[in-house]
């Protein structure tokens, strides 16, 4: 071989591994890429996460003061608008609150007690 040959060569060995280099430079390139924008999505999650549990610590601090047993007083007993019931959040289950058949029987039975007897 000529010591031209064998610069032909070196040179083709450096090229090679130049272009792997710049290969494994774009892929790291491309999963820094990924990385960022997972990281990116999580710190939006977590955003959101955190307003979604201000939101239920808001319901649950409103009616923790509710916590307790309830009775009703049936001569106090008077009708509102279901447009007067409003809604804290989306976390609030006011507007999910239903009595039993059970429980509205006792109430009428006690209404009729009161206005019939």
């Amino acid at each position: 071989m000529t010591n031209m040959d064998d610069k032909k060569t070196q040179f083709s060995k450096l090229y090679k591994e130049m272009t792997d280099q710049i290969t494994n430079l774009e892929q790291l390139n491309q999963k820094i890429n990924s990385l960022t924008k997972e990281s990116h999505d999580i710190r939006e999650e977590t955003r959101h996460c955190g307003k979604e549990t201000d939101k239920l610590g808001k319901v649950v601090s409103i009616y923790k003061k509710y916590n307790k047993n309830n009775f009703a007083r049936i001569e106090d007993i008077t009708t509102i608008s279901k447009l007067r019931i409003r809604q804290i959040n989306e976390f609030d289950p006011s507007r999910h609150i239903q009595l039993s058949s059970e429980q509205m029987r006792a109430i009428s039975n006690e209404i009729m007690k009161l206005y019939i007897s």
